[in-house]
């Protein structure tokens, strides 16, 4: 099994949460619930989140991408855009985020967009 089919059924569950539930959507718009369950996926998952050069358990990945999202707001239309231009890589250094998982190492973005089907 790929890191990406490890974190794949963890981000698609996150996100079938949020989106099929209009009730766990009340009050919020849709793109806010996909990136609440983006961000969900990410802070209970098993899986390392490795930002420039330093991995990082689930929590602290998911407040640094908290911190991100806060800093672009409404610039974010669509979970797509989080994914783009949050979770992909550093705003600082370029790198890329990674996720690695059972010793396997893959974009952040590459998964996440998997699971969305967004174009990258």
């Amino acid at each position: 099994m790929t890191t990406s089919s490890r974190a794949a059924p963890v981000v698609l569950a996150a996100l079938l949460a949020f989106t099929a539930n209009p009730s766990a959507m009340a009050g919020t718009s849709v793109r806010d619930a996909e990136i609440d369950g983006l961000l969900d996926a990410v802070e209970h998952s098993d899986c390392s989140f490795e930002r420039n050069g330093r991995q990082y358990d689930g929590p602290r990945a998911r407040k640094h991408l908290q911190r991100k999202r806060d800093y672009l707001g409404d610039r974010l239309t669509s979970a797509e855009d989080f994914i783009r231009y949050a979770a992909t890589e550093s705003s600082r250094s370029g790198k890329p985020y990674l996720i690695i998982c059972a010793g396997e190492t893959t974009p952040s973005a590459a998964t996440m967009c998997r699971e969305r089907r967004c174009d990258e």
